[in-house]
């Protein structure tokens, strides 16, 4: 099958069941649109005859699958798809095996009543589960205790688990990890269960990735293309936070930053060679700070900072590591940089503490101006 789609059913409000397409070719909007019609016209004719008021497997189904496509966090994702795999299969415990950047699988996440059993299982175990899945649509017990079990799951079977189910978690974009099912009973498990399990598994693979894809593109909304730093509306959503919580921090402060006479860095070297130098500031600033402290670029020139001042407590002053630092990178192009700083305040508004930092910003400018140049 090329592609499927799963429609939830209502009657009254509530999900009575599931209308599933399987397509060998892709499914166009036209067509999502007429299943999605479909769907809908059952559920009025379910409502004139009457339906089954006890919930059948195909309606806690739908009704997972819809829970699932609501959650907008990607931890919260997992513990659902565990609770429903437990509920939809019978199984007492549930494990998301997922792959981190270099393809590796790692036990991610359990829940149920033997989360222990899922630990026996090593890193090298998940390597072959992972193998044995890949290329099928699941792999799973049949209630035999004696002849050969799962390839991989050799240790859980020497721990007491007998019943298991493991449905890979994929899209057409490839591989997230699996979802695997286990408890002690020895029997088998319903094939119409196992395949409510593989529909599950790949709509939470598609949830999850959804969720990636939202994620990614916040980032970029909120990230500076030549700096790598934040940007202005990141740094105004970050300043408001802080604000918010200014009384039970009262160290935070705001720093602004801009390099002095940064028009003539582009006369005089070009806009390229300009562009290096913001890129440069911007790795140094980075650099000057904690990992926990925040850093911006909010337009231009200028830079932006929130810190915590208690955690720089090695005797040099805030605005002097970050004016050094720069310096450092500046000094090729002949500029320097101009800090302000401001204690966040708990009366502290957007516009009142970026006024202070931008006040004492222009004194520091003013000052650094006025002093007399170096003798060469």
């Amino acid at each position: 099958m090329v592609a499927e789609m799963c429609v939830p059913v209502f009657v009254g409000g509530a999900i009575v069941g599931a209308l599933n397409v399987e397509s060998y070719a892709p499914l166009t909007d036209e067509a999502a649109n007429e299943v999605t019609r479909c769907a809908a016209l059952l559920g009025e004719r379910l409502a004139i005859v009457g339906a089954d008021d006890e919930e059948s497997s195909s309606q806690r189904l739908a009704r997972h699958v819809v829970q699932l496509a609501e959650v907008a966090d990607e931890q919260l994702l997992e513990t659902a798809l565990l609770d429903a795999a437990i509920d939809l299969s019978g199984v007492a415990s549930a494990a998301l095996v997922r792959l981190d950047e270099e393809g590796r699988p790692y036990l991610a996440r359990v829940a149920g009543a033997e989360v222990e059993a899922f630990g026996l299982a090593s890193s090298h175990d998940l390597y072959k589960l992972d193998a044995v899945v890949e290329p099928v649509a699941s792999c799973y017990t049949a209630g035999d205790t004696i002849g050969a079990g799962i390839i991989g799951a050799d240790h859980l079977r020497a721990g007491g688990i007998h019943r298991m189910v493991i449905v890979p978690l994929a899209t057409s974009r490839g591989r997230i990890g699996l979802l695997w099912v286990a408890d002690s009973l020895a029997s088998s498990i319903d094939t119409t269960e196992v395949e409510r399990l593989e529909l599950l598994g790949r709509h939470a693979a598609h949830c999850i990735e959804n969720l990636r894809r939202i994620a990614t593109l916040r980032d970029r909304a909120g990230r500076d293309s030549l700096t790598g730093l934040r940007n202005r509306s990141a740094f105004c959503d970050q300043l408001a936070g802080a604000l918010r919580s200014a009384p039970s921090h009262p160290s935070k402060v705001l720093l602004l930053a801009d390099i002095d006479d940064f028009k003539s860095v582009n006369d005089r070297f070009g806009h390229v060679a300009g562009d290096d130098a913001l890129t440069a500031v911007g790795h140094a600033l980075r650099d000057a700070l904690r990992r926990e402290d925040a850093v911006f670029r909010i337009g231009g020139d200028e830079f932006a900072m929130i810190v915590d001042r208690v955690e720089h407590s090695d005797g040099a002053s805030l605005d002097d590591r970050v004016v050094d630092a720069a310096g450092v990178v500046l000094k090729d192009f002949g500029a320097s940089l101009s800090v302000g700083t401001a204690s966040l305040r708990p009366a502290d508004t957007l516009r009142t503490v970026m006024a202070r930092a931008d006040a004492a910003l222009y004194r520091s400018k003013a000052r650094r101006l006025a002093a007399p140049s170096p003798m060469p």
